[in-house]
């Protein structure tokens, strides 16, 4: 008889995120396109959590890749700044929310924008 090997993959925070959100396997597969038995395969990690796997959840969830694995609560601040806007953002009420996330979006996408049209300068022609 030879010994089958189990696999452990590490802990996620899946469930807790789609709990969160009031969503169902049923809806969290709708938003991923994938499979009711590989979403909790996932959450009880039972499956390899890839790489592909944490950006697509991160996407749907609308958080950082690393909630994904590390929890809500574990994703620190890079500084003392970015501490002190979480904390503002977090004391706003939801219309203020939402207004502020319209308007960094906005934001991004044009600095994205205006990056993308930047052409590089070619000196000596």
């Amino acid at each position: 008889m030879g010994m089958t090997r189990k696999h452990s993959y590490p802990p996620n925070f899946i469930k807790q995120l789609r709990e969160e959100r009031n969503w169902t396997l049923r809806d969290l597969e709708e938003r991923t396109g994938w499979s009711n038995q590989t979403l909790s395969n996932l959450e009880l990690s039972k499956a390899d959590l890839t790489w592909t796997k944490i950006q697509k959840l991160a996407e749907v969830f609308e958080v950082h890749p690393m909630e994904i694995t590390l929890g809500p609560q574990l994703v620190a601040p890079m500084d003392d700044r970015e501490r002190e806007l979480i904390n503002m953002y977090r004391g706003l009420e939801e219309p203020a929310k939402r207004l502020f996330e319209s308007l960094t979006e906005n934001i991004n996408k044009k600095s994205q924008a205006d990056t993308a049209e930047k052409k590089p300068v070619i000196k000596g022609k």
